[in-house]
């Protein structure tokens, strides 16, 4: 019964979707974009679900594309409030060439068929057992290595980090403090290890990896993230530079064909050097200067830049096979897998999300094109480069964009590297999930790569991965100008707070400016690379986002306080614990009592004040970047609790900015308001809300280009107009991208032949 509850809710659900029919079920796509060879490979594909759609993913079954089930592993990611599944996790095995895209079917039929030589993780006091039949890994606590074992024989892999050249060189050990089993097979089984890596000059970093063995499999993944836990030079002055940073096998015991190879792309790491025994993600005889690029004079919020703190994850395989078989499993890192934009949307999990359809608003549809394109063109082809480095790739810059091409009169004249905050994206403003939100409307590969590269530099790098508090810190690192608060600065919170998970400002630096700022810390990319994916460093990157909003800071401008709400409540529905929906109903109702007569909220607020507020109370605000992150918070609030709190706030600041002039070629445009405004049409029925939304879109159309521009010129010249009137800055472009989707799903079906 239970089974054939689950079949009709699930039915209707793919009915609701009206995409594919109902017998064929949930399409699974398989991609490859960059050829890898055939072979059989894992792949991790989230889907979302519709409210009490799914109770139990252990029903779900997979077929290949012969009608027949497939092994299926299944992990909830996120809940609905009423306990039903919201996003799941799909774990399962393909066969695959460089040109084939296999589109498998998820039904509700269950049983599966269980998996040759499944995966297993075993987990006692002492530590962690990965194992598939063929080989074993084995991580104990406290230990600074694990043991791959396979046929007798066995190997240790080591994670090594040196700082600073020659004899001054210092080395380091890891220690594992915590484990834990994130995927415990029989597809992917796999471990979490959390510790610290000591160096031999007496500091401490941060030491993190996540281990995964596959069904069928003699290969293991080790993902390993380095954090940078020294202080380098100011200036030019190089100090404590990157020397080394390797995953190696050490110590073969035993007859075994050892195989090492790198599990990255070839842009993400501009200092690989693989041997027989390693992969060194900074190997190069050079070491890399974390000091200052520039001798540039800068001040406030363009502060010299700071490494201190920054991250990366890299990964390598590992295979210690006494037999190797042609039949091996072996991960590539470019096939992934997901299901439809039709799906995505019929889901709910983004509540009034639009899927693109053919013949629908083609002209924003091309314009949002064109914006993308420019900057993802960019991204592979920039013909100046930074200090002549060429495209925006390496180490540490990989996954980030320029965000700025034109002179302070509109004209284009190349990226401004030297601007300070204007130089490197840094997320702003959660760019990261613009590109996942593209993705998820239009289904279109290209934006899955961007929006991965990004995720990944956005939980590394441009998050702060270490407490400032425990450093002593120059002064130039913390941020000198005034928030405007009554009762503190803000840089003096700084001192106050701990910065793990706190985003970083724009630099001409990969890393930001050294001024920690909360907001620039947005945890919706990141989570959304979480539920498409299963990748667990991002799980771990957006609950530190989460934590560091949890404290209470005082000298919260609006458009911080905005921000924690919309981190959160994703926390919220990514974990379900009770201290984020009680830490966001206490704001919520907080910023409700201040909340004026003209619907504005304080500019300023500290939530450790409990009454009076005397000061705060004098100004109101909420537009900007603060009307885009509390009302992303809010719509989603409503849309799972149809709280009045929330419907309170959120309209009367929807009125508040529907009486407003229209800004237009202006810092931080009007089109960052898209969502709130589709929320209130939705609701009210206010032709105000619709006409804005008319007016916001129609700035963001463009024609079909006469040709793929290739060129610097050719691009510039082909998106002028477009790009022009969104001032030429990706931060402020991004939101309206990244929000387009909520405007074309309240859009009236008359509006189809709107020219």
């Amino acid at each position: 019964m239970a089974l054939l509850i689950a079949l009709v809710v699930l039915t209707l659900s793919l009915t609701a979707c009206g995409a594919e029919a109902v017998a064929q079920g949930v399409p699974i796509i398989v991609e490859n974009p960059q050829g890898a060879p055939a072979g059989r490979v894992p792949l991790s594909a989230g889907v979302p679900f519709a409210r009490k759609a799914l109770l139990d993913p252990s029903i779900l079954t997979l077929a290949d594309n012969a009608g027949a089930s497939v092994p299926l592993q299944t992990q909830v990611l996120s809940r609905w409030p009423d306990g039903s599944c919201r996003w799941v996790l799909l774990d399962f095995q393909a066969d695959m060439g460089p040109d084939s895209k296999p589109q498998l079917m998820l039904r509700a039929q269950g049983p599966n068929p269980a998996p040759a030589e499944a995966a297993s993780a075993v987990m006692d006091d002492s530590g962690v057992v990965l194992s598939n039949g063929r080989v074993t890994f084995k991580i104990t606590k406290g230990a600074s290595r694990g043991v791959l074992s396979a046929g007798g024989a066995s190997v240790e892999i080591l994670s090594e980090v040196e700082i600073g050249r020659g004899d001054k060189r210092i080395t380091s050990t890891t220690v594992a403090d915590a484990l834990e089993v994130y995927a415990e097979g029989p597809l992917r089984a796999a471990v979490a290890v959390y510790g610290r890596r000591i160096y031999s000059d007496g500091l401490e970093g941060p030491f993190s990896q996540r281990i995964e063995m596959y069904a069928g499999s003699s290969f293991v993944k080790v993902e390993d993230t380095f954090v940078y836990a020294h202080l380098p030079g100011t200036h030019a002055a190089p100090q404590n530079p990157l020397s080394l940073w390797r995953l190696r096998a050490a110590g073969v015991k035993g007859e075994a064909k050892l195989a090492v190879m790198p599990f990255i792309d070839d842009e993400e790491a501009d200092g690989l050097a693989v041997a027989s025994d390693s992969v060194a993600f900074w190997g190069a005889d050079k070491p890399f200067d974390l000091s200052r690029h520039t001798d540039e004079e800068l001040f406030g919020e363009d502060t010299p830049g700071i490494a201190l703190g920054l991250g990366k994850s890299c990964a390598a395989l590992f295979s210690l096979e006494t037999e190797p078989s042609a039949s091996d499993v072996r991960p590539v890192r470019s096939a992934f897998a997901h299901t439809t934009p039709a799906v995505y949307a019929a889901s709910g999990a983004l509540p009034g999300f639009a899927a693109k359809e053919p013949g629908r608003f083609e002209a924003a549809e091309e314009g949002m094109r064109q914006i993308l394109g420019f900057w993802m063109w960019f991204q592979d082809n920039d013909p100046k480069g930074l200090w002549g480095r060429g495209p925006w790739h390496g180490i540490f810059d990989w996954g980030d964009w320029q965000t700025r091409y034109s002179d302070v009169n509109g004209k284009p004249t190349g990226w401004q590297y030297l601007e300070g905050r204007y130089g490197w994206d840094c997320n702003e403003m959660d760019t990261t999930l613009m590109l996942w939100n593209a993705f998820l409307h239009t289904g279109e590969s290209g934006y899955w790569r961007a929006a991965v590269a990004m995720s990944r530099h956005m939980m590394d790098v441009d998050m702060i991965n270490v407490d400032y508090r425990k450093y002593d810190l120059p002064e130039y690192v913390y941020d000198p100008h005034s928030y405007g608060a009554p009762w503190k600065e803000g840089r003096d919170r700084l001192f106050d707070i701990n910065t793990i998970g706190m985003g970083r400002r724009h630099n001409v630096q990969h890393w930001g400016n050294g001024v920690g700022d909360t907001r620039h810390t947005w945890n919706g990319g990141v989570i959304m690379y979480y539920y498409t994916t299963g990748n667990r460093r991002a799980y771990d990157a957006a609950i530190a986002m989460a934590d560091m909003h949890m404290q209470r800071i005082w000298g919260y401008a609006c458009g911080e306080y905005t921000l924690s709400m919309w981190c959160l409540y994703n926390a919220w529905q990514l974990t379900g614990e009770k201290k984020y929906i009680e830490e966001f109903k206490y704001r919520l109702g907080v910023i409700r009592e201040l909340q004026f007569p003209d619907g504005s909220i304080p500019e300023h607020l500290d939530f450790d004040k409990k009454t009076a507020y005397p000061e705060v109370d004098e100004r109101g605000g909420g537009g900007g970047l603060a009307f885009d992150y509390i009302s992303n918070a809010l719509a989603d609030y409503h849309a799972d609790t149809a709280d009045p709190v929330a419907r309170q706030v959120l309209l009367g600041l929807c009125d508040l900015l529907a009486r407003a002039p229209i800004r237009y070629g202006d810092t931080y445009q009007d089109i960052n308001y898209f969502r709130g405004f589709a929320w209130a049409w939705r609701e009210t029925k206010d032709e105000r809300y619709l006409e804005r939304l008319k007016y916001w879109l129609s700035s963001m159309e463009a024609a079909p280009l006469a040709k793929g521009p290739g060129t610097e010129k050719e691009w510039v010249d082909s998106t002028y107009e477009l790009l022009r009137q969104q001032a030429w800055r990706i931060r402020h472009i991004g939101p309206g991208v990244r929000m387009m989707p909520y405007a074309l799903y309240v859009m009236p079906r008359e509006e189809d032949k709107r020219e």
